[in-house]
């Protein structure tokens, strides 16, 4: 999945955002808005993975009990993918 390393990829962007701004403004520019391109191509991403993991989930029946709990590992990357609006909104 190529959507979680692009997510984590920007939230680190966003963690360090604020130092760069004393540092470096130009440079925190380019990293905030490269920080903010790779949140938005991974949430399409994940979203695109949702639409499939969702239409196979209504055109089949529902997985076995014991697969059950890994069929909720498509939404992590939702849930990482809060911080870097937070980080970049900060600024």
């Amino acid at each position: 999945m190529v959507s979680v390393p692009m997510i984590v990829c920007a939230s680190a962007g966003s963690t360090i955002l604020p130092y760069m701004l004393l540092t470096s403004p130009k440079t925190a520019v380019v990293i905030g808005v490269i920080s903010f391109m790779m949140w938005s191509f991974g949430l399409i991403q994940v979203h695109f993975i949702f639409v499939v993991y969702l239409w196979r989930l209504v055109s089949s029946k529902l997985p076995p009990n014991p697969q059950l709990a890994g069929g909720f590992l498509p939404m992590a990357a939702l849930g990482k993918s809060t911080p870097p609006t937070h980080g970049v909104n900060e600024v």
